[in-house]
């Protein structure tokens, strides 16, 4: 049988507004931080922190916790 798939439409435009209405909310002019990221060390996670920074002007701070075992990756990434 042949499945049909519905596609939602998402107005990523509209989402945007919506993030930065958000973030606005949070945003500090002091200098401190204003959003936390959880970071595992992976690449979605400065990737995110990254473009809270530089695209949006809000001043992360990331925060990790010690996994069970780290990767090779992981840790060249946390301690960079």
């Amino acid at each position: 049988p042949q499945y049909l798939i519905q596609e939602s439409i998402v107005n990523w435009e509209e989402r945007e507004k919506e993030l930065i209405s958000l973030l606005d909310h949070y945003r500090r002019d002091d200098g401190y931080w204003d959003v936390i990221v959880p970071s595992s060390g992976g690449k979605d996670s400065g990737y995110v922190a990254h473009q809270l920074r530089y695209k949006y002007g809000m001043n992360p701070l990331t925060v990790t916790w010690s996994p069970l075992k780290y990767t090779d990756v992981g840790r060249e990434n946390i301690e960079a």
